[in-house]
Parts: C-alpha cells; sequence; structure tokens
C-alpha cells in the first residue's frame, strides 16, 4: 500500500543476473504478464506480511570515526524471504544477506538499477555490551541484528539502538565506498531547515519515542540523524507519501494519539506544513485512511484492503492540495482492492486481490482494464519500486523498477540459492555461487 516504502522483502534468486541478458528478461516479463494469474494466496499472505522494512538508528556524541575489521566467515545457502531490498531511487540499490547468527551478514549492491550487481561484501559484526553472555565468551546473545540503509548513492549506514542507550550513547556505522569498508561513529541529532531533494523522509523506528522526534534523514557526509525543525501538526505519525513533484503528504493518527485520522501537506519540502485533514463524513476514516499523491494538488485518499467485509471500493480525490475531496463514484465497483498507485502521467493503477487491474486517465470518472507485470508499486526517489504479479512465474524476476509507474523494467536479486539447487554445503564464498539455469521455469 502506500505507507509502505522502498524496503522490501521476497524470494530473491541465484547467479549473476547478467546471465542471461537483460533483454531477455524483459521479454520474459512480458509475456508472463498474460498468462494466467493463479497463484497461491498463502504465498501472497507470507509476502505482504514481510514487506515492510524497520529502520533503527542511535543518537550519540561526536568521537571520531574507527575503521571496523569485518568479519571473514563464508555465507550460508539463504532460504526464501531472507534477503532484503532497498532503493535508493531507481538505479542505486543493496541487497542483505543475514549471517548464520544475530549480527554481521552480507550485502551486494546495483548502481544501474540492477542490472548488474557486486560481488558479496562483508558487513561488520555489531556487540551488545548490554547482552554479553555471563562466561564472557562471544555468543549470539551478545549482538545485534541489523539493517541497512541507503542514505545516498554509495553512502549506506548501519544504526544501531542499544536497549540502555540515552540520547547520547551508543555507535553506529557507516559506509562512503558502498559497503566495501566500514567506519564506527557516534552519530548526533541535528536539526535541518527543509528535506533535501531525492530524500524521502521517515522516522527512525516505529515507536512512539521516534515518532515524537518526527521525520527525519540521515546526513550523507557525516551519517547524524537530521530532523526537520517544522514538523507536522501532531505527533503521532503513520506513513509519508512524496508526490511527483516532491511535494509531501504525511499522515498521522492525532495530536494526541488518540487515532483520529489526520493530514498534512508540505509544498516546500518540510519548511512549512498545511492541516488538510477531510472535512467530510466518511465513515471508515478514523481508523483506515491511506494516500497516494500525483503532486501538491491532486492527491487520492482510500481506505486500508479489508478481505473480511468486501465492501465496495472507496476512492475520494483532491485537485486542490486537499481543501476540498469528491468521491470517484466510478471506483465503488472494485472489491476487495490491496493496492492503489498514481503514475507519472497523472492516471492512477487500482489492483486487487485477485490480481484484476485497472486504470483511470481521467481522475477516477471511469476505469478501463489494463495489463502489466507488478500487482503493486510504491514510491521510490525518481520512480517507483513494484512486485510480480504472478509470484509463482516470477523466476527470475523478483522486483521491477519503473520511472512512470506505466513501464517497468525486471530486477533479478542475485546470489539466491533456490532448493533445486542441491548445495551440498553451508560454507559457500561469494565466488562459489552459480546461476540455477537448469532450474529455471522457461
Amino acid at each position: 500500500m502506500s505507507e509502505v516504502h522502498h524496503r522490501y522483502d521476497r524470494t530473491a534468486v541465484s547467479g549473476q543476473i547478467t546471465q542471461p541478458p537483460f533483454t531477455e528478461l524483459v521479454d520474459r516479463s512480458r509475456r508472463r504478464a498474460h498468462h494466467i494469474r493463479n497463484t497461491r494466496l498463502a504465498i501472497v499472505a507470507a509476502f505482504l506480511v514481510l514487506t515492510p522494512g524497520v529502520l533503527l538508528a542511535l543518537p550519540g556524541g561526536n568521537a571520531p570515526n574507527s575503521p571496523v575489521a569485518l568479519p571473514t566467515t563464508s555465507p550460508p545457502a539463504w532460504n526464501a524471504f531472507e534477503i532484503t531490498v532497498e532503493f535508493f531511487d531507481i538505479r542505486y540499490g543493496v541487497a542483505q544477506y543475514p549471517g548464520q547468527s544475530c549480527g554481521g551478514g552480507w550485502i551486494s549492491v546495483t548502481q544501474d538499477g540492477g542490472k548488474t550487481w557486486s560481488k558479496l561484501r562483508a558487513l561488520p559484526r555489531i556487540p551488545d555490551p548490554s547482552n554479553q553472555p555471563e562466561d564472557g565468551s562471544d555468543g549470539d546473545a551478545g549482538c545485534v541484528r541489523t539493517a541497512v540503509v541507503l542514505a545516498a548513492p554509495d553512502t549506506l549506514v548501519i544504526p544501531v539502538t542499544y536497549p540502555q542507550s540515552g540520547p547520547d550513547g551508543g555507535s553506529a556505522f557507516i559506509s562512503h565506498d558502498s559497503g566495501q569498508s566500514w567506519q564506527m561513529y557516534q552519530p548526533r541529532v541535528r536539526a535541518a531547515v527543509s528535506v533535501p531533494d531525492g530524500i524521502v523522509p521517515q522516522w527512525r523506528c516505529d515507536e512512539r519515542p521516534c515518532k515524537e522526534e518526527g521525520l527525519g534523514w540521515y546526513d550523507p557526509g557525516a551519517g547524524d540523524w537530521m530532523v526537520l525543525r517544522n514538523q507536522p501538526p501532531w505527533v503521532e505519525l503513520v506513513g509519508v507519501s512524496v508526490a511527483f513533484d516532491g511535494s509531501m503528504w504525511v499522515l498521522g493518527s492525532g495530536r494526541d494519539g488518540s487515532g483520529e485520522f489526520q493530514l498534512a501537506v508540505s509544498r516546500d519540502r518540510g519548511r512549512s506544513w498545511v492541516d488538510r485533514t477531510p472535512t467530510v463524513d466518511i465513515d471508515w476514516l478514523a481508523h483506515a485512511g491511506l494516500v497516494t499523491a500525483y503532486d501538491g494538488n491532486t492527491a487520492y485518499l482510500f481506505p486500508m484492503s479489508d478481505t473480511a467485509k468486501s465492501d465496495p471500493f472507496s476512492l475520494y480525490r483532491t485537485t486542490d492540495g486537499g481543501k476540498t475531496w469528491h468521491p470517484q463514484m466510478a471506483a465503488q465497483q472494485f472489491k476487495d482492492v490491496v493496492f492503489v498507485w498514481a503514475n507519472r502521467q497523472g492516471g492512477l493503477s487500482v489492483a486487487d486481490l485477485k490480481r484484476n487491474q485497472y486504470l483511470t486517465t481521467d481522475g477516477g470518472n471511469s476505469f478501463a482494464p489494463t495489463t502489466m507485470p507488478v500487482w503493486g508499486a510504491s514510491p521510490i526517489t525518481g520512480g517507483l519500486q513494484g512486485w510480480p504479479i504472478d509470484v509463482a512465474a516470477a523466476d527470475p524476476v523478483d522486483l521491477y523498477l519503473s520511472e512512470d509507474g506505466l513501464s517497468w523494467q525486471p530486477v533479478e536479486i542475485p546470489y539466491y540459492q533456490r532448493s533445486q539447487c542441491r548445495v551440498g554445503s553451508t560454507e559457500i564464498l561469494p565466488e562459489s555461487f552459480v546461476a540455477c539455469g537448469s532450474a529455471r521455469r522457461r
């Protein structure tokens, strides 16, 4: 849905993605878009649960950076849903592979939209001094599970939060060479007047203290956590939708955490905010409102999917920056809508639980059936990221990238060992990973 950003968990595939040729992957994806969509709902349910990612960070002092020695253990053969993929924009992305114990792991990066990926690069293993085993050994209890964040092209941050840490304690890790080397540092929290172009603001975690701290992002240079000086007019933030023109639409659940729906818009990258909470009486709005935005004037408001009720789909549209909202009656013909996204041409795509797709180019007055290789999409800088409409037939495509939300390029995630590959050992060096070409469905 629109509140889900670009962190994405899905079964990734094996081998170097330059084989087969990228053009062949494009042709395959177009052919698959016309096949029968009959993937089991159990797979879909697991996919949807594992999509969101949690960003963790820690403020601190100003100690100098120090280099980090990387572990030398070999990577395992990863199982389904273990690989986390994050794209900063439609070119720069990172795939993260977990270690066999907590902490550490490996990453592979792409700088060309997933056409090619780097060799596996080891992550530092991060100790947790508050949770060391009593015998003093370096066991699993004494480390922290990590999540790599793309702060900018080529700049990666590993935010770390220790339970005992206060606002002036703790460390994090930063890399300015796409993960080839890492430095430990103590990030600070600093205020900023506006969000830089190309940055999608987040909050550091999903807990109340992070929400109270407000929207922010990692400074690509120093790695500090930058917090907007002027925050949206409430505390409990729920989601951020960044439009194609850079305007930001932020959802909240009340100034005091009461759960009441709130909506604010900024057209100047967070320098100022206007409260645009709808005044119309919408029964589902208090607990399940979502927004997808085209620009600072046009956006769509709709309910979170509830497949247990199967009510007619409710869609509202604004063209005056949220001052007024008007129901789009043509959308009521749909049920069980699970994905809604705007495209760069001003249209709106709707997809239901049965993978039927519809497109409106007149603001929701009418819809026409359409066919695309993606089932759903979420915004990233410069475009959108989408997920295969047929999960079972997606091999070797694991996700899609698009500049306009209409035409899509497939992306194959490297270094995934399928069960068909019959990998004989769990101790496999990065150069030993091979493509399971004979196991791929054609």
